[in-house]
């Protein structure tokens, strides 16, 4: 027998999901646009910290909105370790040593 119910684990799950994948997500995303944008583009590395900052909090507060607003919590999964694995992978890229 369970303390809590089915649906209260449900909106824990979602709210953990919501919470900390979307902090996580917005982190990466801020950490990536600084390292990305002064080499597609002619924007300082200032500019571009200051715009992925500004952006991170848009991707956190639509991350939230999207969490409790899909159907099945699996979905939400799925669709946070899409966004985040290329961020990772550009990171862990752009973040190696140059010669």
């Amino acid at each position: 027998m369970s303390i809590l119910s089915a649906d209260t684990r449900k909106l824990v799950g979602r709210s953990l999901l919501a919470m900390l994948g979307g902090y996580g997500l917005a982190a990466m995303f801020a950490a990536c646009l600084p390292l990305w944008l002064p080499r597609i583009s002619t924007m300082s590395r200032a500019d571009a910290t200051l715009i992925g900052m500004m952006l991170s909090f848009l991707i956190f507060a639509l991350w939230i909105l999207y969490s409790y607003a899909v159907r099945c919590g699996i979905r939400a999964l799925a669709l946070h370790i899409l966004l985040s694995t290329p961020l990772l992978l550009g990171l862990w890229l752009l973040e190696a040593p140059q010669p």
